[in-house]
């Protein structure tokens, strides 16, 4: 079996038809109807053509122990804080990651982490130490309400018609701040696709 990297970019799924009458889809959704729409004979594409990011919020799922799962965020973490002091990030954080382990990473970290995000689905109560220490820290507290996972392995298999590693999904979203419109929405999916 050869195996290729591919990265796929949706483009802006709001230009779709089916996008604009289907307003609550869920991320699964909305990467499966982008697919069905594109060209696949370009499935390498170019990643967003900008300049810098004004927030960035990381979603990393991982089976590994807290003390295992600290010490692969600060691996991350430093990557992230060279992009913060090169102006390419503003606003940097972590979504659905415990409470403690956040707290060990801000205490860590030279660029601290200003937006901590968690799941309504899994969360009805703010946790009272994360809730304290988010207001103590000047911590932007933010709830969501993705699914666990936006591409299942059955969903990505499905839509690739092939075994398909995930590497790594980035949302975006493109907002016209004065008027507070979202302009643009997509996906960059990149995927390791086993071929025969």
């Amino acid at each position: 079996m050869l195996s290729q990297n591919i990265l796929v970019r949706t483009g802006n799924i709001l230009s779709l038809n089916e996008a604009k009458t289907k307003a609550s889809q869920n991320p699964t959704d909305e990467f499966s109807m982008y697919h069905n729409h594109s060209n696949h004979n370009s499935r390498v594409c170019n990643s967003l053509n900008i300049n810098a990011i004004e927030s960035l919020v990381i979603a990393y799922l991982s089976k590994e122990n807290p003390e295992e799962l600290l010490a692969s965020l600060k691996h991350l973490w430093i990557a992230v804080e060279e992009y913060v002091k090169i102006g390419k990030l503003s606003s940097v954080g972590l979504s659905d990651v415990d409470t403690n382990v956040f707290i060990d990473l801000f205490q860590w970290a030279n660029i601290k982490p200003n937006i901590v995000q968690i799941s309504l689905a899994t969360c009805c109560v703010v946790p009272p130490a994360l809730q304290t220490f988010s207001k103590e820290n000047d911590i932007q507290l933010l709830t969501h309400n993705d699914p666990g996972q936006i591409l299942p392995e059955e969903d990505l298999n499905g839509i690739f018609n092939a075994n398909t590693n995930l590497y790594w999904v980035t949302r975006y979203q493109i907002h016209l701040k004065c008027r507070g419109i979202l302009s643009s929405k997509g996906y960059l999916v990149y995927v390791s696709k086993k071929t025969k």
